[in-house]
Order: C-alpha cells, then structure tokens, then sequence
C-alpha cells in the first residue's frame, strides 16, 4: 500500500489490555472444560493429591482430607520450566514461558536461550511486540529434531526478524545490574558481552509431578511383585 501512496501510523500496542485479552481466552476455554465435565457427570475435586498407594489417592481440601480409591489413575499434572542454576533465578527479568506471557512491560531487548519450538514462539511474539530479540542454542541447528526442510525457511525468516540468533553458543553467566541482566555468551567466534532488559529461558521441561507422591505407587508395586 505504501508504493501506492496510502500510509499508516506505527500502532499503539497496550499490554494490558493484551493481557486482559488473553487471561479472557483462557478462563472461557477453562469453564468451557468444566461446563464439558458437568454435563458428563464427571466428579470435579479441588484440592491438593497425593498418592498413597496405586490404588489410593489423599486428598487435602479446604475442609480436610479425604480418601480416593480408583482402579486406574491418569496423572495430567503438566509440565514446568527447567531453570538453569546459575542464573538469577530470583530475578524478576529472569522468566520462563507462563511468565512471559504474564509480563505488564515489553523489554527492549530480549535473549532466548534456547531455540526450541517454545522459545522461537514466544521470542516471535515479543519481537513483533517491539522487542529485540537473539536467540542462543546450544546445538548447530533450531528446532532440532525437526525436518531441515521446515526449518530453513523459518530461520531465513528470523534472521531478518530478530537481532541476532546465535548457533553453537552457551550462555555462561548472567548478572542483574541496575538497567537489566549482563551476559556472557560463548560463542564459536569468541565470547560476547551483552546487556538485555530480560532474559527467557526455554531449555526444556519437567514433569510437574513434585509432591504427588509417586515413590508411594512405585513401594507398592514393588511389594506386590515381592509376594508373588
């Protein structure tokens, strides 16, 4: 349009109305669910679950503690952010992938560590939100695991998109200073310092299983392969 003469203004991005937007999807997406399991006279419990056998759950409420037997269990518990530990993990420009999508300000420059699918995703996102945005990967590739042929389009896309994507790379230190986090990056033409205004880490995730109670399941098994 702009050859032809018609021009537009830069547009007025409001994050919080973004995410007002967005907690709206999530909370009609989530009654919806609940709405589902009503009308099939699926059993809604709230409470915190703990296996104590594998054929017996313990439920806290918030008036008390109940029993559960079941036949078969299906754990959906989710997944969580594996952390690196020598980042400042205290650190609120230190975020994983729930946070980001949680945040009430954009950063002016953003590193991702970590070029999977989520970390490519959300650093997308972020990048048509105004940020700048480098990736950092460990590995000669993005998306490992994915077909090359999908995969190069894409990266020609992001080199044009995002300030830098560094391949082969390692991030080796982070400190907070009072305008952001200093970084180190090793890279294979040298090691890099840069200053960003937060820091994603998408390496992975971890089953969110903590506290469940899992060992109680795995003793009973085991007793009951010892009496047979």
């Amino acid at each position: 349009a702009k050859k032809k003469g018609v021009y537009f203004a830069d547009p007025e991005i409001n994050i919080e109305e973004i995410l007002r937007w967005k907690n709206s999807i999530i909370s009609n997406l989530s009654s919806g669910i609940f709405q589902l399991a009503k009308t099939r006279k699926v059993k809604t419990l709230t409470g915190q679950a703990r296996f104590m056998s594998e054929k017996e759950l313990e439920i806290k409420t918030e008036d008390g503690t109940s029993l559960v037997s079941f036949e078969n269990a299906i754990i959906a518990t989710g997944s969580v952010s594996e952390n690196i530990p020598s980042l400042p993990n205290s650190s609120h420009r230190i975020m994983g992938s729930k946070q980001a999508l949680e945040r009430v300000s954009i950063p002016e420059r953003l590193l991702v560590v970590g070029g999977g699918y989520i970390g490519l995703e959300m650093g997308s996102v972020y990048s048509a939100l105004g940020s700048k945005v480098s990736i950092v990967e460990m590995l000669p590739d993005l998306l490992t695991g994915v077909d090359r042929d999908l995969v190069k389009p894409l990266q020609r896309k992001l080199s044009r998109q995002l300030e830098h994507i560094y391949l082969e790379a390692k991030l080796i230190s982070a400190k907070e200073t009072s305008t952001g986090i200093q970084v180190k990056i090793k890279t294979k033409e040298g090691e890099i310092s840069e200053n960003y205004g937060a820091v994603l880490v998408s390496v992975g995730r971890q089953p969110n299983t903590s506290g469940l109670g899992l060992e109680n399941i795995r003793k009973s098994n085991a007793s009951t392969q010892g009496s047979l």
